[in-house]
């Protein structure tokens, strides 16, 4: 069965959602330019995904792009719809990953 994976990058203090709970795994990442936020406003991907976990969903949050990027590549496979909402710059992970799948499926076709 193929998975829904959700992805977030937040800057601000954000509560999970109800629609949140609805994905097989969803993945934060840390905020981006974080010293421009006090704490009291800034995003927390760890407490985010205790607070997604708590309420019986799946959550992870990733302390990099890089971890992020090796996690997918571990986790998604053909068919999965993985949903990236940011509110930052999202596109060096999603064209990555692009990629990532291409060679991957290339080196799969070619065995």
């Amino acid at each position: 069965m193929n998975k829904r994976v959700y992805l977030f990058s937040f800057k601000r203090r954000s509560r999970p959602t109800d629609s949140i709970l609805k994905a097989d795994i969803s993945f934060c990442l840390p905020v981006f330019r974080s010293e421009a936020l006090e704490d009291s406003e800034r995003f927390d991907p760890e407490l985010w995904s205790r607070e997604v976990r708590d309420r019986g969903g799946s959550a992870r949050a990733a302390s990099s792009r890089d971890e992020l990027q090796a996690i997918l590549m571990d986790t998604c496979k053909e068919g999965d719809l993985v949903l990236f909402m940011s509110s930052g710059n999202m596109s060096p992970v999603i064209n990555r990953l692009i990629e990532e799948i291409k060679e991957k499926n290339i080196k799969e076709t070619a065995t």
